[in-house]
This record gives C-alpha cells, sequence and structure tokens, in this order.
C-alpha cells in the first residue's frame, strides 16, 4: 500500500478569487455610466442623474398666455372632425386669407405642445427664434428614446418654399456627423415645401427670424380640418 504523503493543495485567498468580479463590475459601470452619459438610450437613475434624459432648456415656456395671444393672430380656424392628413387636400383645407404676423418662441412652443396629439414623435419641444432661424429641443420618440436639438437656419425661397440649413445637431450628447446633417437637411426641406406647395390658399410674401420672434406675411388657409395625429401630420403626411 502506497503511504507516500500526499503533497498539499495550495488555497488561494478569497480575495485574490474575487478580483476579477471587481474588475468586471467596474467595467459593467463603467459602461453605464459612459451610456447614460450620451443621452441616446435612457438608464433609469444614471440618466436622470447625469441630467441626459432631458431636452437642452432654451428658455421658452410653455403658458397659457401665449396660446390665448396665438389664437387672436391665427387666421385660420380649425373646425370639423379629425382628419387623417394623408387625405385629398380639399378635403382638410378650404378658403384664404391674407396674413400679416408676428409670432414669438413662447407662442410656437405653446402650440406646438397643445397640439401634439397621440403617439407625437417629438415631445417637450422648445423653440427659441435666432436671428436667421431656429433652435429645437424635444425628446424624440422615434428610432431612439433620447433628447435631442438642432439649430436650423430658414431663408424664404419662394411664395410657397423655403432653403433649410441644419448647423448643428445632437442626439443625446452625441454631435450628429455632418454626413447624416446634409441628409436630413435634404430631406426636411424636401418635405416642407412638398407639404407648402399641397395646400390650396397657403402663400408667403415675407419670412424673416429675429432673436425672439419671427415674421409672416402671405396668405393661409381660411379653413382647416384638425390633425388627427397632431401637428406632426402636417410634415409627416
Amino acid at each position: 500500500m502506497d503511504t507516500q504523503p500526499q503533497p498539499a493543495i495550495e488555497k488561494v485567498p478569497v480575495k485574490k478569487r474575487r478580483t476579477w468580479y471587481w474588475w468586471l463590475l467596474g467595467i459593467v459601470v463603467v459602461i453605464i455610466l459612459a451610456v447614460a452619459w450620451t443621452g441616446v438610450y435612457q438608464i433609469p437613475v444614471a440618466s436622470a442623474i447625469m441630467g441626459a434624459n432631458k431636452p437642452k432648456d432654451l428658455g421658452v415656456k410653455v403658458s397659457d398666455a401665449a396660446m390665448t395671444s396665438l389664437q387672436t393672430k391665427i387666421a385660420t380656424k380649425i373646425t370639423g372632425a379629425a382628419i387623417d392628413y394623408n387625405s385629398p387636400v380639399d378635403q382638410i383645407f378650404s378658403g384664404t386669407v391674407p396674413v400679416d404676423t408676428q409670432n414669438t418662441s413662447e407662442e410656437i412652443t405653446t402650440w406646438l405642445a397643445k397640439r401634439a396629439g397621440t403617439n407625437a414623435p417629438v415631445t417637450n419641444v422648445q423653440v427659441c427664434m435666432i436671428e436667421g432661424g431656429v433652435e429645437v429641443s424635444g425628446l424624440l420618440h422615434k428610432y431612439v428614446n433620447a433628447p435631442a436639438y438642432a439649430k436650423v437656419m430658414i431663408t424664404r425661397t419662394g411664395e410657397k418654399s423655403v432653403s433649410l440649413q441644419i448647423t448643428e445637431a445632437k442626439v443625446g450628447k452625441i454631435t450628429v456627423p455632418q454626413k447624416y446633417l446634409t441628409q436630413a437637411q435634404d430631406w426636411f426641406t424636401k418635405q416642407t415645401n412638398s407639404r407648402m406647395a399641397s395646400i390650396p390658399g397657403f402663400s408667403m410674401t415675407q419670412l424673416e427670424y429675429h432673436a425672439g420672434y419671427n415674421i409672416f406675411k402671405g396668405t393661409m388657409p381660411a379653413t382647416a380640418r384638425p390633425a388627427a395625429g397632431g401637428w406632426s401630420d402636417l410634415l409627416l403626411k
């Protein structure tokens, strides 16, 4: 019978065996914080702590006073039952009225908030008029759930057309590359001009943007049916 003594089994200290665990945990925490910081994906608690779950505050507030003021300026009367804006335009708009008005950042921001509809692709929208264009911020709900910001210069090019130049845009805290800015700029310009061209009774002889307000002169439809999906139907349908 073999009576040779067996070699002793070396015991690894518990502290050393668990080192890998703490390294892994540290890496996971760093990744979570990095993602939360970008704002592109919302991570409970972490995103809120870093302020990455809210759109950029442009200092423009929604108010009942702004809505009351805007309603006195709106030439188009919204009347009738809500309708899908894929419907023929003659079922949505009718007539023509002249328009000569100035609208403030607060009025436009309030109108967007009050007319958002259900399942809006962007919520908490703020529009801040600047010289030559607008700054816009909001919370995206399409493709990603993230804050977004854009600076857009707007130039009237005809009675039913504009030129848009997106000079800056961010999704979360990530700056959108120029390649994608150009693609978005072309798409929004095409959609905007296509919609304006299709609306009977619409024209503009003056369109200017200044700090805090814009100037619009032209014509608008006398009446319009409310959009079933809210203001976004004007652009997306």
